[in-house]
This record gives C-alpha cells, structure tokens and sequence, in this order.
C-alpha cells in the first residue's frame, strides 16, 4: 500500500500515482465519484483507454441526486463526449435510499470515491475526479495492491445490496435519473429527466466558462 496528498506547488502524488496506473491498465477501469469534470484532456485519456480496449465505467451523481448542481453543470457538457468515446455512464437514482429510523424514503447523495483498475488494484481516498481536488485542495488517498478488496464480486455488498445507479442513456445533456426509458418510437435507450428545482436545473445547465470550469 502506498499513501499520498498534494505537497507542494508542482507535486501531485496522488494524481501522478493514479495516471501510472491507468497507463498500466489492461482490462477495466471503474471510477466512482459525486463530482466529475474531465475537461478534454480527461476526456482525452478515457478515450485513449478505449482504443486500447479497457473497459470504462464512470458511477457519479445525478442532477437528482447531487448536492451540487452547479458542478453537475461542468460535467452534463462532456456526457456526450463521453459516451461516444464508449465510456459506461451510471448515475445515481435519489430515490432508492431508506431511511434507518423511519424506514421511508430517504434522498440519496452519492459520496464515494474509489477508482478500481483491472478488478486487482484500487485507490480509496478524500480526492473527487474534478480541478479543485486536483489542482487546489490538499486531499489523501491510499492505493491497495488486492483482488479481494478490489474486485466488487466479492465483497458483501455487491452480492447483497442492489446497484442503486442505473445506466445513462444516450441523450446527451439531459439530466437523467440513470433508469432506461422508451422514447414515443418505441427505442430503448433514452434519459428520464430527473427531477430538479428550478433553480437548482437553471445552476446544472449554464455551462461554465472555462475560469469558471477550473475552480469546480
């Protein structure tokens, strides 16, 4: 195991770290994280994964779901890009979380941070795949050289807990609730709009210039 934080100007240890081994990569890449703005070059590095045949699944929140639409709006821009490129998008349902007290529905907030690379290696850590955790904050993380912690089939709660996100459609910057829907020709494939308040919707679909897009 080794562990890092940002020390310096110039020196991310983590990052760095996690690029070596994305470069290593030979099979699957999963990213789970409640923020996500690649900007292109992260869209570009995904994209170059493909072309070599890894797998990639990104498991981030919703516009239903996040606690921060404003960052949902640096990262709707890039859904397409993304999927043609072939990543796998799932995002997280609000409504699938119980309350332990009450025993009613409770909103969920993705808050999980882990990339898993090749069922056999993983980093757990603070750090969200976005510019500010990148470029600003001081954030810790731990990398796991094990299939038993990395791999999801075998851990207690991939075999007991239902996939509360669903997979994204195809339609791009929409605000989908992750479910696959019909659209009225009778295809498969297209996003549920999620609901949203007004503005909380009008903060997700502004896009961000590119001043702006850094400090998410």
């Amino acid at each position: 195991m080794r562990a890092g934080s940002r020390r310096g100007r110039g020196e991310r240890i983590l990052v760095d770290a996690l690029n070596a081994d994305l470069a290593n990569a030979e099979r699957e890449v999963v990213f789970v994280t409640p923020y996500f703005v690649p900007r292109p070059n992260g869209v570009a590095r995904l994209r170059a994964l493909r072309t070599l045949g890894v797998d990639v699944t990104l498991i981030t929140n919703s516009l239903a779901s996040t606690n921060h639409a404003v960052v949902h709006g640096g990262y709707a821009p890039y859904r397409r890009d993304l999927l043609e490129a072939g990543v796998r998008l799932h995002e997280a349902r609000p409504d699938t979380a119980m309350s332990r007290i009450t025993g009613a529905p409770a909103r969920l907030t993705l808050h999980a941070k882990c990339v898993v690379i090749d069922r056999s290696r993983a980093l757990a850590g603070s750090p969200n795949l976005d510019p500010r955790s990148i470029e600003f904050n001081t954030e810790m993380g731990i990398f796991v050289d094990s299939a038993t912690f990395a791999d999801p089939s075998t851990t207690p709660s991939r075999r007991t807990c239902p996939a509360t996100p669903r997979p994204c459609g195809s339609t791009p910057n929409t605000a989908c609730s992750g479910k696959p829907a019909r659209d009225t020709t009778g295809r498969s494939g297209a996003a549920i709009p999620a609901p949203r308040s007004a503005g909380g919707s009008f903060r997700a679909w502004c896009p961000p210039c590119p001043l702006v897009e850094n400090q998410l």
